[in-house]
């Protein structure tokens, strides 16, 4: 397609900034090259002595510099197209993170939907609707969100942290969710107390609230304990962690937060069994 470039600096300006977050200089030189896209970046250049250099282009102004000719020299942004439809072909990264690409198609994206366009799971660049508000793009383009939907997490996540996962706020949307168990067992019991003090409450297994089997065997209490000390778990090292430690000390990647969402979903899948006890 021929990408229409409404806002023109700005919109390559955001593409070359994505892009140059994900290519290294030496791989952006090859597909400029491979795309007939003439390279308009400045090598760095040593000194004969080589003590002192002259630094070259950084990689977001030689990609800006190097789409923006192409596009003034031909007056079309088809060579733009096959450039990002060469960096997203998926059969060039079958070896890398999968997130790091998921990642790098998720920020493109963001920018490509302003733009009218997006990236494809086949790596290309088709038209969309565009977007005319940030919060817009949000809503479309959502690593986390499609995540959710793929893997299928329990819906009753989403209850609780559906606009903290909206705008990818790993930090958050982790902390929301672990609330939103504690919630669950404090509508399943009536009980108004927070923390461990109500998962103790609910989950003794000598006086217990709520219960998923008979605890008739050790077998059966060791995986009413076990249910019992994942929450606790989940509370410690998710909620009371971020509530209390500032948020530019986490680093929550997409694949860590996944993780802890499947443990999130597992404990509510046990949730939906439970019971009030009726020897309680």
């Amino acid at each position: 397609m021929n990408l229409p470039i409404q806002n023109k600096g700005v919109d390559l300006k955001n593409i070359a900034s994505v892009v140059a977050e994900f290519l290294t200089h030496s791989k952006i030189d090859d597909f400029l090259f491979k795309c007939n896209i003439e390279n308009k970046g400045t090598p760095t250049k040593v000194s004969p002595n080589e003590y002192t250099y002259i630094p070259g282009s950084n990689k977001v102004d030689k990609l800006y510099n190097s789409f923006a000719y192409e596009i003034n020299k031909s007056q079309s942004t088809n060579k733009l197209t096959v450039f990002l439809e060469a960096i997203c072909n998926p059969i060039s990264y079958v070896n890398i993170d999968r997130d790091k690409y998921s990642d790098f198609i998720l920020k493109l994206n963001k920018v490509l939907v302003m733009m009218g366009a997006k990236i494809n799971d086949e790596g290309k660049l088709v038209p969309v609707e565009r977007a005319k508000t940030l919060d817009e793009v949000d809503r479309r383009v959502n690593n986390l969100k499609g995540e959710f939907e793929r893997r299928r997490f329990h819906p009753e996540i989403m209850k609780y942290c559906k606009r903290e996962y909206l705008s990818e706020d790993y930090f958050h949307a982790l902390q929301e969710a672990v609330k939103g168990i504690l919630q669950r067992i404090r509508d399943l019991t009536g009980y108004n107390d927070d923390g461990n003090k109500l998962i103790e409450k609910s989950f003794n297994n000598n006086t217990p609230k709520l219960v998923f089997n008979s605890l008739a065997n050790d077998n059966e209490k060791n995986e009413y304990i076990g249910l019992r000390r994942i929450i606790e778990g989940l509370v410690n090292m998710i909620r009371n962690v971020t509530a209390h430690k500032p948020r530019i000390f986490h680093n929550e990647d997409l694949g860590s937060t996944l993780e802890v969402f499947s443990i999130i979903s597992y404990v509510h899948k046990y949730l939906d069994i439970c019971q009030v006890a009726s020897i309680y």
